[in-house]
């Protein structure tokens, strides 16, 4: 297809990389997840309407938010401090995201109802592929990230490639 001679074009030709076979490493290195995440703040309107203010309101209580979405099928539920702003899209700082759920892909949308029933104010839901060990991640030096971030650029202007995932670790230049 199409995105695939382009993306083969881009590593190969534009960045001088290589791709291995089709499939090759999402099996080992890789888990398919669906991913939510909730606001810190309850939605005053029982979860429903998509206009809520999430940067003020009633708190979430760390319980009550851990027992719903084991409830509606989380594996996994990580809480940040307080609003984090890395959570959040490039477009919307206002949706930075109190807790990161994990489940599997199946699972995600009886999830994302589950929490807006019980009134939790749920600002983003996909599925993604996340690294399975952090030792699997690669370290890149100053050339390799300079490659690796025009790459990414590459990716990201082209309009038939929706999602890159990844795992190389920029390393800070200490010189």
């Amino acid at each position: 297809n199409r995105t695939a001679a382009n993306v083969r074009n881009i590593m190969t030709t534009k960045v001088g990389g290589e791709l291995l076979p089709t499939g090759c490493a999402n099996d080992w290195m890789f888990d398919h997840v669906g991913m939510v995440w909730v606001s810190k703040y309850m939605s005053a309107s029982g979860g429903n309407d998509d206009d809520v203010d999430l940067t003020e309101g009633v708190e979430v209580d760390d319980d009550s938010l851990l027992e719903c979405a084991l409830e509606g099928g989380a594996d996994d539920v990580e809480f940040s401090p307080g609003l984090d702003e890395s959570l959040a899209g490039d477009d919307d700082e206002e949706t930075g995201s109190y807790a990161m759920i994990k489940c599997e892909p199946t699972d995600m949308l009886q999830l994302v109802h589950a929490l807006k029933a019980d009134g939790y104010a749920v600002t983003q839901f996909e599925n993604q592929w996340v690294v399975k060990d952090e030792g699997t991640k690669v370290s890149l030096g100053v050339e390799g990230a300079e490659k690796f971030e025009k790459f990414l650029n590459l990716m990201d202007d082209d309009l038939d490639v929706t999602n890159v995932f990844h795992n190389g670790s920029f390393v800070e230049d200490q010189t």
